[in-house]
């Protein structure tokens, strides 16, 4: 139902005016030598042909060419781009409490550009400036609503060319002459921003379902009241928390048999995407039917890189780097693309700059590589965490099965048990879960490097890249030492392409104060 208040977030106006303003420093150089910048306007091209024809009997009024204009041809709804529309986004805190809109809604914005010359020459000026830019996508940033400073990128395809010459002659002949180029840019709508008072007292009654007699009543309760302000460390509380040392294990399982509980496994279910086009068009379209596709994570598994397709995987680690294993080679180089792919389907391309391997390469002792990317993946790109250094020694009981999530070459997410863990040689083993034989694989030549994950609260915690068969064995990534010289890689490789990043591994807490939230 319609607010029946007035809002205008200039959605529209805004991505008109980045659009133009992409094309507003074309320059050609006449026969003369001259070089003069090509003017653009929004306006439809019928009236600019139109003023053209009109003015040709008179050269002191007549329109210079040449010109380009752009306008919008039609608005309508992404149906492929999947949004919660449930979502609230809250954003500027205020004095009285938080600004709060629905989810955004996608739409694609149609754009055309069109191109008027009087020579073949200029045309093709002007189109080879425009056409490397775009491959065919542009991605741009444009302001947000999520607050002062945001940004949202919204993508620019390039969706075909055309030109219109009527006329017979060499590229000097003066004439005019038509290019288009079509256009359509991924935006987002957003509705009524509306302020929610804030929370300033929080009661909290415990309960004791042991007491038969009367399991409903109150045993405790907390009271969590804050200041008049937002000031940090403003409130007092007091509570208790119970933690199982074994959780690691226990939740992982737990999750993902939930997840995947009334789920039959086929192609259908274990597919990450509908579509995954290994060409020159780059296509990938994320499966809705995917069990696992609400994990947080999975938007840092490249599925696909220029060296070698779909092998060699490739995993975030952080912002600007990626980890793979080493043995045979079996990484990226130096000059070589990575693609990650959004939730919303979006293509986000990054090149190698160097890549340094483990010092101590070799099965079970840390086969390793990482790679630094050219510039920092955007916030769309989920960077996996890994498990904390003490988590062998803290939480997990030796020889405890548990369920694992696992992603192999052909973009499946597969289930597997983790069979053991050992301390000693820093080795994870994986068989088949079970109960879930069915979303089993075994390890196949060139899912090396595919990585490996148990889940905690949702998100996939990275433990291993895959280095042998069977199952998909390999190094456990979250011991002491092994933690420690995956930081002095990125260090090193950072020293390699000339730069400091300052990034290391991010680990899970598993603080009982946090990590009991999610038991």
């Amino acid at each position: 139902m319609l607010s029946g208040t007035h809002f205008y977030n200039q959605t529209i106006r805004k991505s008109v005016a980045v659009f133009g303003t992409i094309f507003n420093n074309i320059r050609i150089r006449k026969y003369n030598s001259t070089e003069e910048r090509v003017p653009i306007s929004y306006g439809p091209r019928q009236k600019f042909l139109a003023s053209i024809e009109s003015d040709r009997r008179d050269e002191a009024v007549a329109i210079k060419v040449p010109r380009m204009s752009f306008e919008i041809t039609d608005i309508s709804y992404d149906s492929a781009t999947s949004l919660n529309k449930n979502n609230k986004i809250y954003f500027n805190d205020t004095a009285t409490g938080k600004d709060v809109i629905n989810q955004s809604v996608p739409y694609i914005l149609g754009m055309q550009l069109n191109i008027l010359s009087k020579t073949q020459d200029e045309a093709l000026q002007i189109m080879e400036q425009i056409l490397p830019t775009f491959t065919p996508e542009y991605t741009v940033a444009i302001k947000d609503m999520n607050g002062p400073g945001s940004s949202v990128d919204v993508p620019i395809i390039l969706e075909g060319v055309s030109f219109q010459d009527e006329y017979e002659g060499d590229f000097e002949t003066r004439r005019t002459i038509l290019h288009t180029l079509d256009f359509k840019m991924k935006i987002r709508f957003y509705g009524l921003t509306v302020n929610k008072a804030l929370i300033r007292t929080v009661e909290a009654d415990f309960y004791d379902s042991t007491l038969e007699a009367r399991p409903d009543i109150s045993i405790d309760r907390v009271t969590v009241t804050t200041g008049e302000s937002d000031t940090a460390d403003n409130f007092t509380a007091t509570t208790t928390f119970g933690f199982d040392t074994t959780s690691i294990a226990a939740t992982s399982t737990s999750e993902i048999s939930a997840l995947v509980n009334g789920v039959v496994a086929s192609n259908s279910t274990k597919d990450i995407y509908t579509e995954a086009s290994y060409n020159t068009s780059l296509n990938f379209i994320r499966n809705t039917d995917f069990w696992g596709k609400d994990i947080v994570g999975i938007t840092g598994i490249s599925p696909w890189n220029s060296r070698d397709n779909n092998k060699r995987a490739g995993t975030a680690i952080t912002k600007r780097h990626v980890l793979f294993c080493e043995h045979s080679n079996f990484n990226l180089q130096a000059g070589d693309t990575m693609y990650f792919v959004t939730r919303d389907n979006t293509i986000v391309s990054r090149q190698i700059m160097a890549e340094v391997n483990h010092p101590a390469t070799g099965f079970g002792n840390g086969d390793f590589n990482i790679a630094v990317l050219d510039e920092n993946l955007p916030d769309t790109i989920e960077v996996l965490k890994v498990l904390p250094e003490d988590a062998l020694s803290s939480y997990y009981s030796v020889g405890d099965l548990f369920f694992s999530f696992w992603v192999d070459q052909e973009e499946k997410g597969l289930i597997k048990n983790v069979t053991n863990i050992q301390a000693s040689n820093g080795n994870i083993s994986f068989g088949t879960a079970t109960g879930l034989e069915d979303w089993y694989e075994s390890a196949i030549l060139y899912d090396s490097a595919s990585p490996a994950f148990i889940l905690l609260n949702n998100e996939a915690i990275l433990v291993t890249v895959t280095t042998f068969g069977g199952g998909g064995n390999g190094d456990f990534i979250s011991t002491p030492s092994m933690i420690n010289d995956l930081n002095t890689m990125i260090a090193s490789v950072d020293a390699a392409a000339g730069i400091d990043t300052g990034y290391t591994l991010t680990q899970f807490s598993l603080d009982p104060r946090v990590y009991s939230r999610y038991n």
